[in-house]
């Protein structure tokens, strides 16, 4: 009886495969070269119940000139954006980040280059910080790959109305990380991370982190931060606001942090303003615990490398 058994559990078998529903594949969506086209389409993949990919035209430069809120562009769903050698690009007076990924996501971004954001000053009248992330902003789980995140700026400090105190600068000129960042064969370049406003009295700090600011969880692989600068300390006749930490990765967090097959080389902390703290850590401030970088070169940053000293395993300088 056992080859009936066996036709039995066949059968069953057959029956919950046909009725099974089918898993449903992410769908892929070709994106014109046209600044209108891409925002339509990246709002009907924020609505849409599956997961879609976003296959951007060949080398195309989209030209970003105003936004909602302080992102031009919201990710609000899972989605991936296959780059195609293209560049998302702020060109307005305006100031306004370039991308936000919002919290529960899961985004893929690949061979892509982010250029020009400017996260939003501190609203008037002040005393009010900058905000975070002037390139990206990431509060869900990022992926990037062969992107390239150039000439971001974080918001500056806005001082009060009779210019008394002033305020901090956003954090991560490049990107500004809360949530879970992947980083594959990447480049960080040039950023800068928000100055502090003046205070006839008391002046804003510079923000960290002129790369990445890291207060989630960082991987890193065969990534490039170069010529990023953390944020300058306002001025002031009493206190100078000090200068910003970590120019080019400041580590503010106890999540993991894994760097290997990389390098971070040219890039300074900010200057203080007048009376103000001389920053550290001009490669990598690290203020959580002790990392260790594996084939990884840190050098040529000022003034220093890495801070404070025995945080970043093998750096030295």
């Amino acid at each position: 009886m056992r080859w009936r058994s066996l036709a039995v559990v066949g059968f069953f078998c057959l029956i919950a495969g046909l009725t099974s529903a089918p898993a449903q594949a992410a769908s892929k969506t070709h994106v014109a070269c046209d600044t209108s086209d891409l925002l339509t389409k990246i709002a009907a993949a924020n609505s849409a119940a599956n997961r879609d990919v976003l296959v951007l035209a060949h080398r195309c430069t989209y030209v970003l000139t105003s936004a909602v809120g302080s992102d031009a562009i919201d990710i609000t769903s899972d989605l991936s954006i296959v780059g195609n050698g293209s560049m998302l690009l702020r060109n307005a007076t305006a100031q306004f980040r370039v991308l936000g990924v919002f919290s529960a996501t899961h985004v893929v971004i690949s061979h892509l280059t982010v250029a020009g954001g400017h996260a939003p000053n501190g609203a008037a009248p002040g005393p009010n910080p900058g905000q975070s992330g002037g390139g990206i902003a990431n509060a869900g789980t990022l992926t990037l790959k062969s992107v390239i995140v150039t000439g971001n700026v974080a918001g500056g400090g806005t001082s009060d109305a009779g210019g008394a105190v002033g305020a901090g600068g956003g954090s991560g000129g490049g990107i500004s990380n809360a949530g879970t960042l992947r980083i594959v064969g990447s480049k960080i370049t040039s950023n800068h991370a928000g100055d502090g406003s003046l205070g006839a009295f008391v002046s804003g700090p510079g923000g960290n982190g002129g790369g990445i600011d890291n207060s989630g969880s960082l991987t890193m692989i065969r990534t490039t931060l170069a010529n990023n600068s953390a944020g300058s300390g306002g001025g002031s006749a009493m206190t100078g606001g000090f200068g910003g930490a970590g120019g080019g990765l400041h580590i503010g967090t106890t999540a993991p942090t894994k760097i290997s097959h990389s390098s971070i080389v040219g890039d300074r902390a900010g200057t203080s303003g007048s009376g103000g703290v001389v920053s550290t850590g001009g490669g990598v401030r690290n203020d959580g615990p002790q990392i260790t970088p594996r084939s990884t070169v840190i050098r040529r940053n000022t003034p220093d490398n890495c801070a404070p000293s025995g945080s970043v395993r093998h750096c030295h300088g």
